[in-house]
């Protein structure tokens, strides 16, 4: 039976990235639950964000019914180095195939749920404010209106209730 184990061996090696540690799986393919786990695995294999030039790509993980009433949504900001903040962020459907990107987004945003919708909040750096540090903030919420996602308005906020992981604030 040596022979089976080298080849398990083999396998092993080939499925599990040398880079990261993470087995890889495609978009379409990645089932699990929505956490942060999944958001990884479908960041990393999707090459979205900082993934595979950074150890943590994910910032934030939100599950909700942000599809539709009796959907399964995902949204995944991607974290960028620096301040800890986003540098953009992905809806996901749950489909009995697996996890599906159905929206990306390249502006960052810290969220929170708001029912079906979503809260996304953004800092505003005034002059003179340090780049990790902006002075104001702004927040709007996002609905999926059978299709897409939609924004709302821009309106002045408070920052957001809690921050980012890594941020300098944290």
């Amino acid at each position: 039976m040596p022979v089976s184990v080298g080849v398990l061996l083999a396998v092993a090696l080939v499925v599990v990235s040398p880079a990261t540690g993470r087995v890889g799986s495609s978009p379409s393919a990645a089932g699990g639950v929505c956490g942060l786990a999944t958001a990884d695995r479908l960041v990393e294999s999707g090459h979205l964000g900082n993934a595979g030039s950074v150890q943590q790509p994910v910032a934030q993980v939100l599950c909700g019914a942000f599809l539709g009433p009796g959907s399964r949504g995902m949204v995944v900001s991607l974290l960028t180095p620096g301040c800890g903040t986003s540098i953009g962020w992905v809806l996901y459907r749950q489909t009995p195939g697996g996890w599906r990107n159905v929206y990306h987004n390249n502006n960052g945003a810290y969220f929170a749920k708001a029912g079906t919708r979503l809260r996304a909040w953004q800092g505003v750096l005034a002059p003179g404010d340090p780049h990790c540090f902006p002075s104001s903030w702004r927040s709007r919420l996002w609905h999926w209106n059978g299709s897409r996602m939609v924004p709302g308005p821009w309106h002045k906020s408070a920052p957001p209730p809690v921050p980012l992981p890594g941020a300098p604030n944290a």
